[in-house]
């Protein structure tokens, strides 16, 4: 089974066009990456940023994933190599976390995309101030500082893996790092 990672946001399109994709989770970057499609669907219920009840957990975009990056806080960007609009019977299945890793087929099989456009790039540091700018402006969860003196285990482990891909020569992607207790 091939697997799609559906995602309930309330963040509308230009949003996304202003971080180059669906952010800021806690994910899977490597199950993410195998998957190498999103789906959002429509929140319309987020306090933060209410939407249109009409289109309330329907499908809204479609995405290819070009690179998972995560933030200081050990929340992840997935931006989009290209993307489309969908329209169909697919609806969010109304689970508490907002990513789900759901069968590919079954849940493409519900929506037919529009166009195909290619993303257009948007550097990391970019995207994290697009994120801070927005969460501002919401009264939303803090995001951290670009300039925070303490790192995230989680954004010490990606460094690391950065470090390793460099001198491996192959895609941080690739590199997974593994803690056994």
């Amino acid at each position: 089974m091939s697997e799609i990672v559906v995602i309930f946001t309330c963040k509308t399109r230009k949003d996304i066009m202003e971080v180059g994709g669906a952010g800021w989770w806690k994910i899977d970057p490597t199950r993410v990456a195998t998957a190498g499609r999103v789906l959002l669907v429509h929140n319309a219920n987020d306090p933060r940023q209410r939407g249109d009840q009409d289109r309330h957990g329907q499908a809204f975009l479609c995405g290819t994933v070009r690179h998972v990056r995560q933030d200081e806080d050990g929340r992840w960007l997935i931006q989009f190599e290209e993307y489309a609009e969908v329209e169909g019977s697919f609806r969010w299945p109304g689970y508490r976390n907002p990513v789900a890793y759901m069968d590919a087929d079954e849940v493409l099989g519900s929506v037919e995309a529009g166009e195909w456009q290619r993303m257009p790039e948007v550097g990391f540091p970019d995207a994290q101030a697009a994120r801070r700018a927005w969460d501002a402006a919401r009264g939303g969860r803090k995001a951290p500082s670009a300039t925070s003196g303490s790192r995230s285990f989680g954004a010490v482990i990606e460094e690391h893996r950065q470090h390793l891909a460099e001198e491996l020569g192959v895609d941080p992607q690739k590199v997974r790092i593994v803690i056994e207790a």
